[in-house]
């Protein structure tokens, strides 16, 4: 066989373990991670308990799985998004944007990213280590996208480029929380023309 060729048994566990990540999210984002249960995650996921056993070794390890699926998810879009984007503009807007449509698609990801993150982290933070290089490495990407590339219109103050990913970063955050929260509020668009006319006022020269 090929090296690298998946078997139908690859494709059935990949398969699996997203419904049981999917699964998972749901139930930690409703009852917390203190709450849950291996039980509820089986059921949402519809497959025997046992079953979450063959691929995690307890609840924690699921948890971790499910963040870590996630925003590896989410890094990916973004350096998709960045191999096209060209400018600065273009691409804080492809930051803001990618982030905004993620999390409005992925709404229980967000309440265990953000509501379970710090407490979890605190209990093991060697284990959260990806999770957290992951988010720093978003804002690198960032940062060198506002250092690196020229923009065609307008000139940019010589602002640190990685305070400015952080800002960004922070407001994106902010939106992100408030769209949660007030459902509907404004489109995707109504919001990454607000950050990028909040951002490029401080910015541009």
């Amino acid at each position: 066989m090929p090296a690298g060729r998946r078997t139908k048994r690859d494709v059935l566990s990949e398969f699996r373990t997203a419904e049981i990540l999917g699964a998972a999210r749901s139930v930690f984002a409703a009852k917390g991670f203190a709450d849950a249960t291996v039980d509820e995650i089986a059921q949402v996921a519809g497959v025997a308990k046992g079953t979450l056993y063959l691929y995690y070794k307890s609840k924690r390890d699921i948890y971790l799985a499910a963040l870590k699926a996630g925003v590896q998810t989410l890094l990916d879009q973004l350096r998709e998004r960045f191999a096209t984007a060209e400018t600065v503009a273009e691409r804080i807007r492809a930051f803001v944007e990618t982030r905004l449509v993620y999390f409005d698609q992925e709404p229980a990801f967000f309440r265990i990213y953000y509501s379970e993150f710090a407490s979890a982290a605190a209990a093991a933070p060697a284990s959260h280590r990806f999770v957290r290089d992951m988010y720093l490495e978003q804002i690198g990407m960032l940062a060198d996208a506002i250092r690196t590339a020229p923009d065609r219109d307008r000139a940019l103050r010589p602002l640190d480029p990685e305070r400015v990913a952080a800002v960004v970063g922070e407001l994106t955050r902010g939106l992100i929380s408030d769209r949660t929260l007030h459902r509907g509020r404004a489109t995707v668009e109504d919001e990454v023309r607000f950050v990028l006319d909040f951002v490029w006022n401080g910015l541009s020269t």
